[in-house]
């Protein structure tokens, strides 16, 4: 807001005190402005330049320059603290690693004798296995005897006892025939080489 100048006897007339507060409002915002960027860059500026001259003096300086060129000598070996005794878990374990070693030092020499006795007993198992093949291989005639054997003693237990008696003349008569004559073509088959 402009004002013309007028002027009264030929004198200026003064501003209005209003106009001039107005005025000088403006200054200082202009002002408050400038100064508020004038601070952000001599802030920054010397920022800078510190930086800068804390980087050169370092670099120039042989002392600093030896520390950082060495390597640094590694810290003391720390003390140990005093040693924690171990957990109650950590206890019972190792009692029972104990007692595992100490029973199978006791056991190992039973172990030792039954391994023994088993590897002695290998022959005799062998012996024994084959006779039960060749009593498998005769199964069904062992079973037809045997069949043939609780029927007749049936027979001659409910019979009277002379038909008994005689059950049992006839049985014994007829077992001795078939034992001679299996005994017979066993004896033939080994002659023929069929066995």
């Amino acid at each position: 807001m402009t004002m013309t100048a007028t002027t009264t006897n030929g004198k200026p007339q003064r501003k209005p005190l209003a106009d001039q507060i107005d005025r000088l409002d403006g200054i200082l915002d202009g002002l408050a402005d400038a100064l508020n960027g004038a601070v952000a860059d001599a802030a920054r500026e010397g920022a800078r330049l510190a930086v800068k001259e804390a980087i050169l003096e370092v670099l120039a300086s042989p002392e600093l320059r030896g520390l950082i060129a060495r390597p640094q000598n590694p810290a003391p070996p720390t003390v140990p603290g005093p040693v924690r005794a171990p957990g109650v878990w950590a206890r019972l374990k190792a009692r029972l690693a104990t007692l595992r070693n100490k029973v199978a030092e006791a056991a190992k020499p039973a172990l030792d004798n039954a391994a023994a006795k088993c590897r002695q007993a290998g022959p005799a198992l062998a012996t024994a296995r084959t006779l039960l093949g060749v009593a498998w291989r005769f199964k069904r005639v062992a079973l037809t005897g045997l069949g043939v054997g609780l029927v007749t003693t049936a027979a001659s237990y409910l019979a009277p006892h002379p038909v008994s008696a005689a059950l049992t003349g006839v049985g014994g008569t007829l077992s001795a025939l078939a034992l001679q004559g299996g005994l017979w073509a066993r004896a033939t088959a080994k002659k023929l080489n069929l066995l």
